[in-house]
């Protein structure tokens, strides 16, 4: 009976750096490729009136909103997914628990259990794919002083019962980025979608996706979508990421991470903070 294939390490998303750091690649697995023929935002549609309005409504909420949270911490609870790219590959999966805390306006991570059993160790120590950022630089890079994204008007819809306007946004290879694979990297564009609350502007999800990845590049495909959500600290409502969805295909396999996000609680520096159980 073969072994289980170990957690192999493929491409991480680390936002707050905007680069993807492929730290191994397996070149004897089959490659598996994903080709893009036409970008889901070929073209951007031109913004009306009114939908700038909304737009500039959803840049001045994303310029206040990290200044307007209060220091925190919350449960981080990672699940992830990985299928080697051979035929006889067994899939590995783990669940990964961290605590994270806002102070100062930066986020920073520990640790608590790897399935259910403590672990003291850096996560970028575990393998595997792993991700930072969801708590405000992202949005950093889309509508910041210094963003350069592109934006259109896609349509109105609504989630999860709000009514939502949604942009389309694209942002080109000179600010993309960075895919490394080995001593090889491609600065990679990325596109997506922001769901913005048609009421005040508030961001409720972001979709993105790189774009235009050459087809010898041993990154293929590379995805995700945060979700924010309302949740209570210090019994004020904010609000915050509620999942995390990324997937990767690459020359090593598929890699899938679903986090969650909860017990968020107002963080003062002589506390203990002692997480709910799941």
């Amino acid at each position: 009976m073969p072994s289980a294939p170990r957690f192999f390490r493929l491409p991480t998303f680390p936002i707050r750096a905007t680069t993807i750091l492929l730290t191994s690649v397996f070149p004897m697995f089959a490659q598996i490729q994903r080709v893009t023929i036409t970008p889901q935002i070929a073209k951007l549609r031109p913004l009306n009136a009114d939908q700038k309005r909304i737009l500039a409504a959803t840049r001045e909420w994303s310029a206040n909103y990290t200044r307007s949270l209060p220091d925190y911490m919350c449960i981080q609870t990672i699940k992830r997914h990985a299928l080697a790219a051979y035929l006889d590959a067994w899939p590995v999966s783990d669940e990964i628990r961290e605590s994270v805390t806002w102070s100062g306006h930066q986020e920073s991570y520990e640790v608590l259990s790897v399935n259910g059993k403590p672990v003291q160790k850096d996560i970028t120590k575990l393998g595997g794919n792993i991700s930072t950022g969801e708590f405000g630089t992202i949005l950093d890079r889309l509508f910041g002083p210094e963003s350069v994204a592109e934006f259109g008007y896609e349509r109105r819809t609504s989630l999860r019962g709000i009514p939502v306007d949604v942009f389309a946004y694209r942002v080109s290879s000179d600010h993309g980025y960075t895919l490394f694979s080995g001593l090889q990297k491609y600065e990679s564009a990325w596109e997506g979608n922001v769901y913005a609350d048609r009421k005040n502007g508030a961001v409720l999800r972001i979709t993105m996706e790189c774009i235009g990845i050459p087809v010898n590049f041993p990154v293929h495909h590379l995805n995700m979508t945060l979700d924010y959500g309302s949740a209570k600290i210090g019994g004020l409502e904010y609000l915050l990421p509620a999942h995390f969805d990324l997937t990767q295909e690459s020359s090593g396999g598929v890699t899938q991470n679903h986090t969650e996000y909860g017990s968020y609680r107002k963080f003062e520096t002589e506390a203990i903070f002692q997480p709910d159980e799941p």
